[in-house]
């Protein structure tokens, strides 16, 4: 993919995420895990080819609501992604993410904005989440689909 150079929605989605979740903190009550792990296995359909995925996600829960993570994923010897989701949880289980990053390809960077959601199921301690991704890089739409197996602490 080619490297692109376009930075100006990074600032804007983080003060907007920032804002949101400063408004909704203050009467919520602390009945919820604050942080998560979660281990993804699935597949990412870019341009008529299909590669494995594997990733590793973490989440602090800033209020019962939102949240702000750290994301890995490595796609079938291609590529690592890097990127910084910010959640909502519309209800407790399911959950959407906007997360600034970057892709790493052959030595080069490329920005990258992912968009997708989740759903929660609880097993025990654990939670399994099919979710569904898109990534958006350098003028092209990948999508990453799969399942995450989740912790919460």
């Amino acid at each position: 993919m080619k490297t692109h150079k376009n930075w100006a929605t990074t600032p804007l989605l983080v003060i907007v995420a920032l804002l949101a979740l400063a408004r909704s903190a203050a009467a919520e009550e602390e009945t919820f895990k604050r942080n998560g792990i979660e281990l993804f296995g699935g597949a990412t359909f870019n341009e008529s080819k299909t590669n494995a995925s594997f990733g590793l996600n973490y989440e602090r829960r800033v209020t019962e609501k939102f949240g702000i993570g750290g994301l890995v994923e490595y796609t079938n010897g291609r590529e690592w992604i890097y990127a910084v989701p910010f959640s909502w949880r519309i209800t407790d289980p399911w959950k959407v993410i906007v997360a600034p990053g970057w892709e790493h390809e052959e030595g080069e960077n490329t920005y990258l904005t992912r968009i997708g959601t989740s759903y929660e199921f609880e097993i025990g301690e654990m939670t399994l989440a099919p979710e569904i991704n898109f990534d958006f890089v350098g003028g092209d739409t990948a999508i990453v689909a799969g399942v995450s197996l989740g912790w919460a602490f």
